[in-house]
């Protein structure tokens, strides 16, 4: 079993998986090969497709949350363990509430979550609180992923800490 690429006559690049074994005779030659090869050209490219995403994703200074639809934490990126000193461990399963500050009012959420659930997106300013308890504010989006049947498998929040864009503007 073996998964490798080829060159086709007309130069296009192929993957292929294959799987064979010898058919042998009574002395233990082998006299024929029986087996299959498979065109696994698409899920390669979709793998390596994941690849790039991922490693953009793992790498960006926006920090990334993806939640399943009735908002536990699927996954966090590393920026934003660096931005709210939780370690993704700590989150996973968890509510995005884990990080109120407190500071939101309960309006402001029904806003956000009406402008999600009516247009699947919401972009606006909140106020979070770090890990060990400073609060800071926040650029966030969040976007509804649904499938197919249209209804939601995820929604993906990215955010930025707007400390310094905040204390420039008080200065002003």
């Amino acid at each position: 079993e073996d998964e490798y690429e080829i060159t086709t006559r007309t130069g296009e690049t192929k993957w292929v998986w294959e799987q064979g074994e010898g058919v042998y005779d009574e002395h233990g030659r082998v006299v024929a090969l029986e087996g299959f090869i498979a065109n696994i050209t698409d899920r390669k490219r979709a793998e390596a497709e994941r690849e790039r995403l991922t490693r953009a994703i793992e790498q960006s200074r926006e920090i990334v949350v993806i939640t399943d639809a009735s908002g536990t934490m699927l996954y966090v990126n590393p920026a934003f363990t660096r931005l709210t000193g939780y370690g993704i461990d700590e989150v996973r399963g968890q509510n995005p509430r884990l990080l109120s500050s407190g500071r939101n009012t309960p309006e402001d959420y029904r806003a956000m979550w009406q402008a999600v659930r009516e247009q699947g997106f919401w972009q606006g300013e909140m106020w979070d609180r770090h890990k060990g308890g400073e609060i800071y504010p926040k650029l966030m989006t969040i976007t509804t992923v649904k499938n197919p049947h249209g209804e939601i498998d995820y929604y993906i929040a990215s955010f930025s800490d707007i400390r310094e864009q905040k204390a420039a503007e008080e200065r002003i």
